[in-house]
């Protein structure tokens, strides 16, 4: 009965888009009658009434949404509507995020640009786009390339007229949170938009609360100052934290080292001899991270192509280390003046190749510079001590100078730089015997020091048992526990001037303004994460949250445990001021806990985003006093002078919708922004108002690629919904995927969906007019009981998927199920010769409008008040809740069923007329019991569940089955069956061996059925008391041709 469609699909910019352009009027349409209806204004109830909120992280105004962003927040639009269809208060809030560097960093780069090129800027013909940093990675330039942000703002479709007003930073923050809501209203969204807000200063309102949060952790000595190492952008002059880098570096690191000072002894080499006369030392720096080895000290590694410098140090010293070193150490506390050092001479690593060093520990009193082809001048110092009793690298290295006289030759290496030094057994790890390093070496069959990946496997074979099973052989800490004394030798190295703290990125970061980051030690305000009685309480919270699958709750705990400090402050960007210490801005990671419980009371007291028309309360009337008493029971004190009925409602708005009953995110927002949304949570509110789930997703890949602006591959939220129409994308969307694991967004798909949605409405409004004006339902044959049935069983499956959040099972079952079972049902009806009955076909078109409304609410909102003519908004509506008897479970397996049985009879019939003559009828033996050895499997698989949570692999099952007697003779038919069982097995099914159905009943209806579908004469149905085996089994009966 669908509509045959002649209209070209819009994927290829089809010349006919009416199916879309009838989609898109359709939701314009609704769009308005819901704004006209305020449909998804949303107050605090009584107390009697359920309240839900769900909460998406605030984007970041510096351009349009993309799809990426609309993928993660469907999650939570998704479930708005289903727990306000559940009979919720269900309120989905949303904000603008404006805190940080990178608005204020791209306004300050256009401004330059116009002043340096005019406006608009006059760039010059060769202009390759603006200069590349050269401390960007090799990789970000290649990607960036530094564009101009002119040029930027042109493909981001801002018209030119107006890029000049976002050389004010403010202008951003006026500009897109407009673009941004309006795209957001013609996606569909359900959000409550008098709680809308941007953030910083200039929103006075949210200024003063952030203000009050900020001032009670201080309080609640949270906050602390103090020297700290962070990772730290010296062209921005200040920490750079998660939301200010690019791609490059996000969820990055310190990484700690100690560097050993291994003294350079006369004579210096040729690079250096200009500083034979100074009095002050130099010294080689390796950067290790077991300080604890360095009595196993045999020489020193260089790159030899590699570039170093002599730089000067505090203390009247001199460091020889890479240029990437000496950054960092510039921002640490290690030279005269922070964030800059002096520099003595530059030369190659081959330059210092045999030059003596006294290192600390060794047990040589003079070890002397050799070269090694691995060495990274990027990590570490460039300068590697040698050890290689415990370290395979090292070992390989030595091990290829000293079997390799050619190599020596090459880099005019002496003997007795080289050979007379033999390996110092330091540790004894119980595994590998006292020289780890050396019997790892050789298990592995490692013959060269260029094959990297074996030493990559030996190295941590040999660094995780040193530390967790080795014990000193050597020094004044012989026969105890490295774990033990690690930390003590460090401090003694460091406390004799023998070694230093080092720290740098874990992994290269770049900020958004094009710099690479080091690691800084600076005076800085930061959140004490690291407290322990703050994280067990933390860690509490996490406990009791609902997550979609174990991995989540594991990067979670993860997270959790690495925090200490987390540096909150900065001295550029945009946000909220410190309130005791002005001169800095609270950061856009810390700012962003807690703003949840702002939007419960947002709509009280300012009218529009920025909090300055008409406000209902004058700002500077907020205080501590006045959130003290909203968010945290306080007295209403003489401080107060806001109505005391104004701020009771704001306490009832708070108290009624939180907790925050879902929070959903990317999962790149794990390892900072969700992490410290619990701990701030439980810092300022009592248990009952701790978040109870968090939903976390991958990111949304394009035609299984990254979306990216440079390829092309990359769409935003107003342009899917020109292209694709709001429930198009929307569908598309939800058929993605739903776990952690990047999700899949097919043009395909979506163009289809344009397709289908269309199909589907044409559908019910040409079946309409045939529905009886009641309900009732009259059932006058098996098929249509049983696809009754099937409609409540399903609508039970998809209530189930919604609720999980499983919102590609949910497309599955609410739209591909359901109309499979519909089209089932026409076709049963017309083999049958059964006339339709419009009652149930009423009742599943009713269904379908519900289930689908969660994700297509323009077209359901259209079918259900615009054709099915009721009065009321779909949102308003129950979502089919139904308690599936043992009955319906039966009825509906039964109908479900019937396309398979069909398949098998049509196949085994074919078979049977390729090998005898053609079939005019067929009797159906049905069995009444299943074989012994199905029982048995199913005994076996449920022991073996209830026992692990899980079912054996394969491998596992095959032996199993042959240690079990009863089961080892049907090993093939025990290994598909169980397989199938495991396939469609979910947590809560039963073991038990049962059909749901009564098969006998079912062949018996459904005669007529398969008469018309195979082309029969005769069809019998008989009950049979023989064997269940090969033969047949109850689910596959015995067949007889005739």
């Amino acid at each position: 009965m669908e509509p045959t469609s002649k209209v070209t699909l819009i994927n290829q910019e089809a010349e006919n888009t009416s199916k879309r352009d009838y989609i898109r009027d359709i939701e314009t349409t609704i769009q308005q009658r819901w704004d006209q209806n305020n449909t998804f204004q949303v107050d605090a109830g009584e107390p009697d009434e359920e309240s839900w909120m769900g909460t998406f992280p605030y984007p970041y105004m510096n351009g349009r949404l993309h799809l990426g962003h609309s993928f993660t927040l469907s999650k939570v639009e998704f479930d708005t509507g289903y727990q306000r269809m559940k009979g919720k208060k269900a309120l989905f809030p949303f904000a603008f995020h404006c805190t940080g560097m990178p608005i204020a960093s791209c306004a300050q780069k256009l401004e330059r640009e116009m002043d340096e090129f005019g406006n608009p800027p006059n760039f010059p013909d060769d202009d390759d786009d603006g200069a590349v940093n050269k401390n960007m990675s090799k990789k970000l330039q290649a990607k960036t390339a530094a564009k101009r942000q002119w040029n930027i703002m042109k493909t981001i479709d801002i018209e030119e007229e107006i890029i000049p007003q976002f050389s004010d930073p403010n202008f951003w923050c006026t500009f897109f949170p407009e673009v941004v809501r309006q795209d957001l209203k013609n996606f569909g969204c359900k959000i409550d938009w008098r709680r809308s807000f941007i953030t910083t200063d200039l929103n006075k309102f949210y200024d003063a609360f952030i203000q009050w949060q900020f001032n009670k952790l201080k309080q609640q000595d949270k906050i602390k100052f103090g020297k700290r190492y962070t990772i730290y952008s010296p062209k921005d002059n200040g920490p750079c934290m998660d939301h200010d880098r690019t791609d490059e570096g996000e969820g990055v690191g310190v990484k700690e080292y100690t560097i050993i000072k291994q003294l350079l002894v006369k004579p210096y080499p040729e690079c250096l001899k200009h500083l034979e006369d100074d009095e002050r030392p130099i010294y080689l720096v390796p950067a290790t991270l077991r300080p604890e080895t360095m009595y196993g000290q045999t020489n020193c590694f260089v790159l030899p192509e590699g570039d170093y410098l002599a730089m000067e140090v505090i203390n009247d010293e001199i460091f020889v280390v890479s240029p990437h070193a000496a950054r960092n150490i510039a921002h640490q506390d290690l030279t005269p003046v922070f964030g800059e050092f002096n520099t003595l001479a530059e030369f190659n690593g081959a330059d210092l190749i045999g030059a003596g060093l006294k290192a600390p520990l060794a047990s040589y009193d003079i070890i002397y510079v050799l070269p090694m082809m691995t060495v990274d001048p990027t990590k570490g110092t460039g300068v590697v001590t040698s050890v290689p009793s415990d370290a395979p690298a090292d070992h390989a290295a030595l091990t290829d100078l000293k079997n390799k006289p050619a190599l020596r030759e090459k880099y005019g290496i002496k003997d007795e730089w080289v050979l007379p030094f033999e390996t110092v057994p330091i540790i004894n790890i119980p595994e590998f015997g006292d020289t780890s390093a050396v019997t790892v070496y050789e298990q592995l069959n490692i013959v060269s020091q260029n094959q990297l990946d074996l030493l990559e496997t030996a190295k941590d074979m040999v660094y995780l048992k040193g530390f967790d099973t080795g014990v000193m052989k050597v020094g004044k800490y012989e026969g105890q526990m490295v774990k033990v004394i690690k930390p003590i030798i460090k401090q003694e190295l460091i406390d004799a001037n023998q070694a230093a703290k080092y720290c740098e990125p874990e992994e290269v970061v770049i900020s958004r303004t094009g710099d690479k980051c080091v690691v800084a030690l600076c005076d800085q305000w930061f959140l004490d994460y690291g407290d322990e009685e703050w994280k067990a309480k933390t860690q509490k919270c996490m406990e009791r949250l609902r997550f979609q699958d174990p991995v989540v709750e594991k990067q979670f705990n993860y997270h959790l445990n690495r925090y200490h400090e987390w540096a909150c402050s900065r001295s550029f960007g945009l946000g909220t001021k410190l309130p005791w210490d002005p001169q800095y801005v609270i950061e856009s990671l810390s700012d962003s806990t807690i703003y949840m419980a702002y939007y419960t009371i947002a709509h009280l007291f300012q009218k529009d985003l920025y909090g300055n028309e008409d406000n209902l309360i004058p700002f500077d009337e907020l205080n501590h006093d006045v959130f003290e008493y909203i968010f945290a029971d306080g007295p209403y004190t003489e401080n107060i002078t806001i109505s005391k009925d104004v701020l009771d409602l704001a306490r009832k708005e708070f108290e009624f919708f939180y907790p925050v009953d879902l929070r959903v995110s990317g999962k790149d927002l794990i390892g900072n922004h969700l992490v410290f949304f619990l701990y701030n949570h439980v810092a300022f509110f009592p248990e009952k108002f701790w978040p109870k789930r968090i939903r976390v997703n991958g990111h949304l890949l394009l035609n299984k690629k990254k979306m990216s602006k440079r390829t092309g591959n990359f769409i935003t939220l107003e342009g899917a919904i020109k292209r694709y129409t709001a429930d198009g994308t929307r569908f598309a969307i939800a058929s993605a995927g739903d776990d952690i694991e990047d999700a899949n967004f097919t043009t395909d798909n979506a163009d289809q969906a344009i397709k289908k949605l269309w199909n589907i409405i044409n559908w019910i409004e040409d079946i309409c007019p045939e529905f009886p004006e009641d309900d009732e339902i009259v059932f006058e044959t098996f098929i249509q009981k049983s696809f009754d049935a099937a409609i409540e069983a399903t609508a039970s499956e998809a209530d189930k998927a919604y609720d999980e959040m499983n919102y590609q099972m949910a497309v599955n079952l609410s739209f591909f199920e359901f109309i499979n079972l519909r089209d089932n049902y026409i076709k049963y009806s017309d083999e049958g010769g059964e006339p339709l009955n419009y009652s149930i076909i009423k009742k599943w078109t009713t269904t379908f409008v519900k289930l689908m409304a969660p994700i297509t609410p323009h077209i359901s909102e259209f079918l259900w008040m615009d054709v099915l003519n009721n009065t009321t908004s779909i949102v308003d509506t129950t979502f089919p809740n139904i308690e599936l008897s043992s009955e319906i479970q039966a009825l509906a397996a039964a109908f479900r069923s019937i396309e398979e049985t069909l398949k098998d009879l049509r196949k085994r019939k074919q078979n049977f007329e390729k090998k005898k003559k053609n079939v005019e009828g067929i009797t159906v033996k049905v069995f009444s019991e299943f074989p012994a050895w199905q029982a048995d499997t199913l005994a076996l698989l449920e022991n073996f569940y209830t026992e692990n949570g899980c079912f054996p692999e394969k491998k596992e099952l095959v032996q199993l089955v042959r240690s079990n007697d009863s089961l080892k003779r049907f090993m093939g038919m025990v290994m598909g069956f169980s397989a199938e069982f495991i396939k469609n097995f979910q947590p809560g099914d039963s073991f038990n061996l049962a059909l749901g159905y009564d098969e006998f009943e079912l062949f018996s209806e459904i005669g007529e059925i398969v008469k018309t579908s195979l082309g029969l004469q005769n069809f019998t149905v008989e009950h049979t008391d023989e064997t269940p085996g090969k033969s047949g089994v109850p689910g596959r009966p015995k067949i007889i041709f005739n």
